[in-house]
């Protein structure tokens, strides 16, 4: 066989791409024996973005495209096509493949208290972290924190909590005389929900008891 008979391209694309953007488009291009006019182009419903127009003159040529410098177009559209071309003399070549964008940005929402137990009359200290989908601090503001008493009553409240690098410290005085028991902590994210329980209750006291003696003369 003939070299030109071993010509092949290869497109890799997800077809969901992350809402930040962070993922690629790789195109490779095997055993070329001629130049090749390469364009790669993303077509919306409202615009047509061009990723690559050039010749390709290499036998073997590969590269990948990052999609954040175009993610707010592919955001804006309601339909979104990766449309990859190669021209050349004798060999010619077309993929076009449908992408769509995760428009759900994924977060997680940690809740610590500085002990698991509490007296009445203690103060409750509690922080919470918000990261995204890559672990690193989500600086958007809490929605709402709640906090329960064992009979689910609602003992105190906070909206639009902000955060300091994804951190949010919080504190609730006890009451001296509180319902004991299991206490949780609520919060509410604009992506995710968290829970977290603490106990009150009255430990560590110290207890007396009278014992009888009895005597007897030996």
């Amino acid at each position: 066989m003939k070299d030109g008979d071993y010509r092949h391209f290869l497109v890799i694309v997800p077809q969901v791409i992350p809402a930040d953007g962070s993922t690629k488009a790789c195109i490779h291009l095997i055993n070329l024996n001629e130049f090749v006019s390469l364009t790669c182009t993303l077509h919306t419903n409202k615009d047509d973005i061009t990723l690559i127009k050039e010749v390709i003159r290499d036998t073997n040529w590969h590269r990948c495209i990052s999609f954040q410098d175009s993610i707010l177009y592919i955001a804006a559209a309601d339909e979104v096509k990766l449309n990859v071309t190669g021209k050349g003399d004798t060999y010619q070549f077309e993929k076009i493949k449908k992408i769509h964008l995760d428009k759900r940005q994924k977060s997680s929402i940690f809740i610590q208290t500085d002990k698991p137990f509490y007296k009445p009359g203690q103060t409750a200290k509690f922080r919470i972290v918000s990261m995204n989908e890559h672990f690193m601090p989500d600086l958007a503001q809490i929605p709402l924190v709640t906090v329960r008493d064992p009979n689910r009553n609602r003992i105190a409240q906070w909206l639009n909590v902000t955060t300091q690098k994804g951190i949010g410290d919080l504190s609730i005085p006890l009451a001296s005389e509180p319902i004991q028991g299991q206490y949780k902590i609520e919060v509410q994210g604009a992506k995710s929900i968290a829970e977290h329980s603490f106990t009150v209750e009255k430990y560590g006291e110290i207890c007396f008891f009278l014992i009888p003696v009895y005597l007897t003369n030996a």
